[in-house]
Order: structure tokens, then sequence, then C-alpha cells
């Protein structure tokens, strides 16, 4: 087997330093040969390798590179993923600019190729940029419409919406609504094999600590256990139940933030 499939082989279970070392000698092994498109394949893997683990700054100078490659090939599929890691890198260092920039133009692609999955998370991006950034409104709004683009079989992506609408309500100061979208989110994420990403679990249990401490350990857990019992369906609506906005919140129209 290749050093390339047995680096994804080892990113995907989390083994990121072995992960590395395979892939560096993928690397070599392209750029020896010319392979400009595996070249920027193995840039990119590594580079989402080290945003995995953290690592900002490595992780944008390898997508960097790889974009630059993949843009003279003009492989738009390659583009797109290219595109989305770099965006979150830009997200993780609050580079709000240009995550954005990033992540429309990954959105503009997805649809493009009418791939629901990729535009889906794409808008769920953008949810996050938003939302870092205290536009609650626009945050809610760009989760409902990846709500509405996202196949509802795709579990994947009903996740990252359960998840980000728990973020919102968190921040919003609802935490009853928080604590029952994050139940929901994690039985999901259990059943699918699906962590939190490691580069976004401290906003995480930062916003998880001040719900519960909101609401008081035993409530937590009961409307954490309530979102648990939820089928994805009934995840799915309650997630849609319109809220009266709080004063953190901004509200926009849908069409405001349509991209």
């Amino acid at each position: 087997m290749s050093y390339l499939y047995l680096g994804v082989v080892a990113l995907r279970k989390g083994e990121y330093v072995p992960a590395m070392g395979m892939l560096e000698q993928a690397l070599i092994s392209f750029r020896e040969v010319g392979d400009g498109r595996r070249v920027s394949i193995a840039l990119r893997i590594m580079g989402e390798t080290e945003l995995c683990q953290g690592h900002y700054t490595p992780a944008t100078t390898l997508l960097d590179e790889s974009l630059s490659l993949v843009r003279e090939s003009k492989d738009r599929v390659d583009l797109g993923l290219t595109l989305y890691l770099l965006g979150q890198a830009a997200r993780s260092t609050a580079d709000y600019p240009r995550a954005k920039a990033l992540f429309e133009e990954s959105l503009a692609l997805a649809r493009e190729f009418n791939d629901g999955m990729s535009a889906g998370l794409a808008l769920c991006e953008l949810a996050i940029v938003a939302r870092q950034q205290e536009d609650l409104g626009a945050a809610t709004a760009l989760l409902e419409q990846a709500l509405e683009t996202f196949d509802p079989r795709e579990k994947f992506g009903i996740v990252a919406c359960l998840h980000g609408l728990g973020m919102v309500a968190a921040q919003q100061g609802n935490a009853e609504r928080a604590a029952t979208l994050f139940g929901a989110a994690h039985k999901l994420r259990e059943e699918l094999g699906a962590p939190i990403p490691p580069f976004e679990r401290d906003e995480y249990q930062m916003e998880t600590q001040q719900v519960q401490t909101a609401l008081g350990e035993e409530e937590f857990v009961r409307l954490s256990a309530h979102g648990r019992g939820m089928t994805p369906d009934e995840a799915v609506a309650y997630a849609r139940q319109q809220q009266a906005p709080t004063l953190n919140a901004k509200v926009v129209d849908l069409d405001s933030v349509r991209l």
C-alpha cells in the first residue's frame, strides 16, 4: 500500500505523528517524479493533519502551497477541499475575513457540482465565522439554510447543524436549548464515531461548562439525556423551532446571508 493511503488511514484513526511521517514520505516520492497533482494532495492532507492537532501556522503553510498547485491544475474538486481546510485554519486563528472568503468560494464550488454535503458543511463553517464575531442572527440563519441543504439521511451534516445551533443557544444564554441540542448532537456523534474535531474542543468545553453552571448539574444532565433520547428526525424538528431573539442576537433576514 502507498504511503499516501497509509497516512490517510493513520490520520482518520487520530494517529497524527505516524500519519505525518508517511505523508512526508509520499510527498518526497511525488516531488521526485514531478507529479504535481499528487504533491498538492499530499500537502493538503498534511495540512489537515496539522490542523487536527491545532498546529495552525504549519497547517496554513502546507495548505497555501497546496492551494497554489491545485489552482494551477484547475482541478475544481481538489480545489474545494483545499479551500475548506484552509478556511478552517483561518477561522481558528481568527482571520475571519479570509475564512469567510475561502468558505464562500468553497460553497460556490460545491453548488456548481450539486454537492449538498460540501455545500452544507461550508454553510456550517460560515455560521461559525458569524457566531465567533457575535452575529448570532446570521449564524442561526446560515445553520437553518444548512439544515435545508443536507440530505436528511446525511447524519454527519445533521450533527454539524445540531452542534452549531447548540453553540448559538449557549452564547444567547438559552441554556435549556443548548443542553438539549448538545445531548442530541453527542448521541449522533457516538453512533457515527465522529467526535468533535480537536481544534474545536476547547470552545465547546467552555460553552458546555457555562451551560452546566447556568442550569445546575442535575438539570443539565436531565436536558442532555432528553436530547440524547431524540431520534434524528425529532432532533432536527427541535432544532428548527423558532426562539425569540435575545439581547445578544442580531435578527437578520435569511436572504441577507444567502450566498
